[in-house]
């Protein structure tokens, strides 16, 4: 949009810590980053303290003197230039393991303070991860894998006014995310988007049906936080391997009918359903890697 204010830097610009830090010491809250080369198992398991911050350890051997070390290692003995004098090929380095799809992969962050081990980014995978959502990543391994940087100088954007009913003309959209590739577990996800009236709701059903109208599986939510704000809910379905529906049921070119109850918190409300139709599970989509949302095709009865 031409009313977003912004400033973008590419890779060569956003190497340089002293950039990152002067936008935070200007006052922008968070810093979009783009990371590419993650270690992904190291990444997902996000063991990694303001001590012990994300190293190029994880992504590279280092060559001196026709012996190879880890990057740690390898810094004690040539010097703080180290991973400049691999970006300009002075030194060689290699990959820890060989580079392909599953063992490395790109992620977007906002990197939110920084100490002298490196830098502070919020993730967006939840408080279990690493540090309450938080992990640490050094400046030499921020060098490496940086991309891309983005800020935004000014934001508008538009405040709902909370309501107490669910509208029936609510927006609502339904939103399926991998939760377990190995268990073919699904997540499913009802979101408001009336940009003029944002419903509290108090629990959700959701049921979905097979492709001959069978009932194959039923999940209940409610709010942790009914009277409050609260106006998206997640279910997990067919958590259970003992409850996987039959293979065809899964596969791309199958598709499915999810019938949502949404119950307001208002006493006198009564309950609305939403029927999206043609809703396809897609769970080869997305295995190996990590789990990433996706928006599906739907139509509302």
């Amino acid at each position: 949009s031409n009313r977003l204010q912004f400033n973008y830097y590419n890779a060569q610009q956003s190497s340089d810590p002293k950039l990152i830090k002067n936008l935070l010491q200007r006052g922008y809250k968070a810093v979009a980053v783009l990371y590419s080369d993650l270690h992904l198992s190291t990444w997902i398991n996000g063991n990694c303290t303001s001590e012990n911050p994300f190293t190029p350890d994880q992504i590279l051997v280092v060559e001196l003197n026709g012996k190879k070390y880890n990057y740690t290692a390898a810094k004690e003995i040539y010097g703080e230039r180290l991973m400049d004098d691999i970006i300009s090929r002075k030194v060689n380095a290699y990959y820890y393991e060989k580079k392909n799809d599953t063992n490395y992969g790109g992620h977007m962050v906002t990197i939110v303070g920084y100490n002298k081990n490196g830098f502070i980014f919020k993730n967006s995978w939840g408080s279990d991860w690493a540090e309450n959502g938080y992990g640490f990543i050094s400046y030499d391994a921020h060098k490496w894998m940086i991309q891309e940087t983005l800020v935004f100088n000014s934001v508008t954007f538009n405040k709902p006014t909370l309501k107490n009913n669910v509208a029936l003309n609510s927006k609502f959209m339904l939103k399926v995310s991998l939760a377990n590739a190995k268990k073919q577990d699904f997540q499913l996800s009802i979101y408001n988007n009336d940009i003029i009236n944002d419903p509290m709701i108090t629990r959700v059903k959701y049921k979905i049906y097979d492709q001959n109208n069978r009932l194959i599986e039923e999940e209940e939510k409610f709010s942790p936080i009914v009277g409050k704000y609260d106006n998206s809910f997640t279910a997990t379905i067919f958590g259970d391997p003992k409850e996987l529906p039959p293979l065809n049921v899964l596969l791309h070119n199958s598709s499915l009918k999810i019938v949502v109850d949404i119950y307001p918190t208002g006493l006198n409300e009564k309950m609305q359903t939403y029927t999206f139709h043609n809703v396809y599970l897609k769970p080869n989509e997305y295995i190996g890697t990590k789990s990433i949302a996706h928006l599906l095709q739907l139509n509302k009865k």
